[in-house]
């Protein structure tokens, strides 16, 4: 007859045997190292908590398999992004005039360049107030309906030894027309320097409200009463901006 109660010695053998029967259990189950491979996984199957924090580098992630969603706000500032590599497109209406630095934008960062005039030919001027056409390349564009377009660039030239009748400080002047109509006041091109710039704010071209084809054309002139006191055009580089 068994009895009613067990003895100490009785707790401390079954206790004993159920740990060797689990401890033998848990063996047969462990896997040997390097033995899983990826074909032994059911799909979906390893999440985060499974992954060791830096065990995964760039070599393991497919081409653009990372989306928008798998990065975690804020995760990424401007140390991780290449220089250069972010266009409009991008960026989807989160920056605001507070994310610019002041004086950091030129036109060419807030608008397309639709043409560019230019030529390296030297032209010498005729007589007195005679104008003489400096051929240019790339001259023609057409303006987008409702865009506004800027003309700007830069002039380089030879003034004469020696301008009788000279005024307002200037040899000469080139005049840049649009379409055969001029914009703005000439380039004056001013006693002592061999260079001048055309600013944005000189020459603009009011927006169209349907697509509109332009030429540009340059004129190079003299104020000089003196017979050979020409001017010389050495070249001329011009942009035009598109702003959409």
């Amino acid at each position: 007859m068994l009895r009613r109660h067990f003895k100490f010695a009785n707790v401390i053998s079954l206790v004993a045997l159920f740990v060797a029967l689990g401890g033998g259990a848990y063996a047969v189950t462990m896997a040997p190292p390097d033995s899983v491979d990826s074909a032994a996984i059911i799909d979906g199957q390893v999440n985060r908590p499974d992954v060791a924090n830096g065990s995964v580098d760039s070599g393991a992630i497919l081409n653009e398999g990372v989306k928008r969603h798998d990065v975690a706000n804020q995760a990424i500032t401007g140390a991780q992004v290449k220089d250069g590599s972010l266009t409009g497109q991008q960026v989807d209406g989160s920056l605001t005039g507070a994310n610019v630095e002041s004086g950091s934008l030129t036109p060419a960062d807030t608008s397309s360049i639709v043409a560019s005039p230019n030529s390296g030919d030297s032209v010498s001027s005729g007589d007195q107030y005679q104008q003489v056409v400096y051929p240019l390349s790339d001259a023609s564009w057409t303006q987008q309906a409702n865009e506004l377009d800027l003309v700007t660039g830069r002039v380089t030239y030879t003034l004469p030894a020696q301008c009788d009748g000279a005024n307002m400080g200037t040899d000469g002047l080139v005049a840049v027309s649009v379409d055969g109509q001029g914009y703005g006041q000439p380039m004056r091109l001013q006693e002592g320097q061999t260079s001048n710039v055309l600013t944005a704010s000189a020459l603009n071209l009011p927006t169209p409200g349907t697509a509109t084809p332009h030429t540009i054309t340059a004129k190079v002139y003299d104020v000089c009463s003196g017979g050979g006191q020409d001017v010389t055009v050495n070249s001329v580089d011009l942009q035009v901006f598109a702003l959409r």
